[in-house]
């Protein structure tokens, strides 16, 4: 009888229990290695997705203050400058402030925190979280993400560190476990690195888009800033914040101590732009008068012929010392009459005149006061005398001998001469000067306020 020798197939399709033992140990090794690893890789790849979702959404703040910065003026005002956007699992993909703005963006929806948008247009970020990470911003540091709120008490931070120990003895004894779930833990491995593969592709496409995003933000502002203020354009306030903090672009101060004033084609002071001119104070001179003079024309006339009248006058002459008195005229021509050769003695006796009494020629002497007539006695002799020769004049002239300090006095009425008139004149002269030559001033009421220019 043939001797057949029995096989044990199944020993050699099987592994020994040593084997076994030497796989499990291997894929323990593995485990504590890759998982590890691969946790970290994901942890990783959420925890910089939250922190760029966190930075979209400041950059979407920093443009929703570009566009309605003149809007919010009021409201920083009233906050004492600072507007709080809350983030609410409630409210979806967008921040709402108190007084109903809000601020939308794209990316993973935080559940809960705020982001602080201040009057000079600087931004922070308080406690912004998913549930996993917690992301916070100062006005001068980036966005920072960790897994532990900066805003834990001394208790609740104590908390947190005893349930990561108690989570870390749970994971060695999740280790010491899965060393019996290595085969599982093999197939979740295939799952992980073609998972992880996939992460990867979106975590390159999330940074594509982020890139696009932040292009498209900065170029959202840009136009946002040029459409509002083109270069050349000029912002007022009463704010002394430059407008190249608020909005962007280069800025220059404009028209300090001037007021601004429309252009004018017509007018060549204000017929192109940049034209400066006129002063605070004014001093005019002569030059700035308009021409003119102030006179005291000459003057001259007559007063009224108001008919014949008289002007009486009356003085008395200066007690001058001895002095003299010269005449000189000629008498009227007063008609026919006779003049004797004596005017003292008449003596012939045969002659009358008729104005003789008792048959005497009559003696007149013609001496004034002493006149008298003899005509009661005859007298022999001659009696001559002129004859009437008809109308004539005597001439006379003499001086007046000097008798010593005298006055004459003298007074009547002058004559009535018919219609006449005085004549007056005087000569022409200008007014004194007048006036202080002070400077006044040509300012307008006014209020000042900062103004800017952008130059680019």
């Amino acid at each position: 009888m043939k001797n057949t020798r029995y096989k044990n197939t199944l020993g050699r399709r099987g592994f020994t229990l040593i084997e076994v033992l030497g796989i499990i140990v291997v894929l323990g090794i593995i485990s504590v290695i890759t998982v590890p690893m691969v946790y970290k890789v994901i942890e990783s790849s959420q925890k910089k997705a939250f922190k760029e979702t966190t930075e979209g959404i400041v950059r979407a703040a920093d443009v929703y203050f570009a566009r309605n910065s003149t809007k919010l003026y009021k409201t920083f005002e009233t906050n004492g400058g600072l507007i709080s956007f809350v983030f609410d699992e409630a409210l979806g993909k967008k921040g709402i402030s108190a007084e109903g703005y809000e601020i939308t963006y794209s990316g993973e929806a935080p559940i809960a925190g705020k982001v602080l948008l201040y009057n000079d247009g600087t931004i922070e970020v308080e406690n912004l979280t998913n549930g996993k990470y917690y992301a916070n911003k100062d006005v001068d540091t980036p966005v920072v993400v960790t897994t532990i709120s900066t805003t834990l008490t001394r208790e609740e931070l104590t908390k947190k560190v005893k349930e990561l120990l108690d989570r870390m003895d749970t994971v060695e004894k999740e280790n010491k476990d899965a060393k019996t779930k290595i085969t599982s833990l093999q197939s979740e491995n295939t799952t992980l690195k073609s998972q992880t593969q996939t992460n990867t592709v979106d975590i390159g496409t999330l940074k594509t888009q982020v890139a696009k995003n932040t292009t498209d933000i900065s170029n959202i502002s840009k136009n946002q800033l040029n459409e509002t203020y083109p270069v050349g354009s000029i912002y007022i306030s009463t704010s002394s914040t430059s407008p190249s903090t608020l909005f962007g672009g280069v800025w220059e101060a404009y028209g300090t101590g001037r007021t601004l004033v429309g252009i004018n084609t017509a007018d060549g002071n204000f017929n192109t732009v940049g034209k400066t001119g006129g002063s605070t104070t004014t001093t005019l001179s002569a030059a700035n008068l308009p021409s003119h003079t102030h006179s005291i024309p000459a003057l001259s006339g007559s007063t009224n012929a108001a008919g014949a009248h008289t002007h009486t006058y009356s003085e008395t002459t200066s007690a001058a010392g001895n002095h003299n008195h010269t005449f000189s005229g000629t008498t009227s021509s007063a008609g026919a009459h006779t003049h004797p050769n004596h005017p003292n003695v008449f003596v012939d006796k045969r002659y009358s005149d008729g104005a003789s009494s008792g048959g005497y020629p009559s003696y007149v002497n013609t001496s004034g006061a002493n006149q008298r007539y003899f005509n009661t006695q005859a007298f022999d002799g001659v009696y001559t005398y002129t004859g009437s020769a008809g109308a004539h004049t005597h001439t006379y002239s003499g001086t007046t001998t000097t008798t010593g300090n005298h006055t004459h006095t003298f007074s009547g009425t002058t004559s009535s001469a018919g219609n006449h008139s005085h004549t007056v004149a005087t000569t022409a002269s200008t007014t004194g000067a007048t006036g202080s030559a002070s400077a006044f001033s040509n300012l307008q009421p006014y209020i000042t306020v900062y103004m800017w220019r952008r130059t680019a």
